[in-house]
């Protein structure tokens, strides 16, 4: 891939203003994935680590909780850029 294609981070660590009507879905999609998984770590997980191993149970279930909680950081920063913009 040409490195002209690939975007370039906004300056400053500020979230990229295009993104913005991706953060609602995101933040909705982020509390769903965290509200749903003790239901899953307390019923599901032991017969998964039972069944498939808990050296590969274990940190799919670290990977899946870091995913949801980027999501949600990455959403809820979106939705205070565009507040903040919005109050000026």
């Amino acid at each position: 891939m040409s490195p002209r294609f690939i975007p370039r981070p906004s300056s400053g660590g500020t979230p990229d203003p295009d993104a913005a009507p991706l953060a609602v879905p995101a933040v909705v999609v982020a509390t769903i994935m965290l509200l749903g998984m003790p239901a899953a770590v307390l019923v599901l997980l032991p017969a998964w680590a039972r069944d498939y191993g808990a050296g590969l149970v274990y940190p799919a279930v670290l990977i899946y909780a870091g995913l949801a909680v980027r999501l949600l950081w990455w959403g809820v920063a979106i939705l205070r850029t565009r507040v903040a913009e919005t109050e000026e």
